[in-house]
């Protein structure tokens, strides 16, 4: 009976602790993850400024008249094993100026072991990353 106790307690406190393990690799692993998406996020938002505030002349009136409906930029990096999905969307900002002082957010998402971003994954929460970074019309101009 005694010998039966003990094997139960050592099982239990066995399985304990392997279930412990795994949620510390599955934590590290989310923690990497998320500094990955922020290096992806940093990447493409810089990008996407530069690309901005380096529009030829001809295209700058056409980029800053533009419907803002479809997304800036979207793609996919691959770091390691995970594929990084990004979307920048540019979106106006109420400032009450007229061209040429106007203001565009932008906004990026980046999400993670998932098709769509707001997916969520057992074990893992939220797999999503987003920033913003603030762009104005008059180029080089420093906010």
């Amino acid at each position: 009976m005694e010998l039966m106790f003990s094997l139960t307690l050592i099982a239990i406190a066995s399985l304990t602790l392997v279930a412990l393990s795994f949620t510390a690799i599955a934590s590290r692993e989310k923690a990497e993850a998320i500094t990955d998406a922020m290096l992806v996020a940093e990447e493409q938002l810089s990008l996407a400024v530069h690309t901005i505030e380096t529009i030829p002349e001809a295209s700058h009136d056409a980029f800053w008249d533009a419907s803002l409906a479809a997304p800036f930029s979207e793609g996919t990096i691959r770091i390691g094993d995970t594929d990084y999905n990004f979307q920048v969307l540019a979106n106006d900002v109420p400032t009450g100026t007229l061209p040429p002082n106007r203001l565009r957010k932008l906004d990026i998402i980046v999400w993670w072991w998932s098709e769509k971003p707001g997916e969520t994954r057992i074990g893992g929460g939220q797999l999503t990353y987003s920033a913003s970074r603030l762009v104005r019309e008059i180029k080089n101009d420093p906010i």
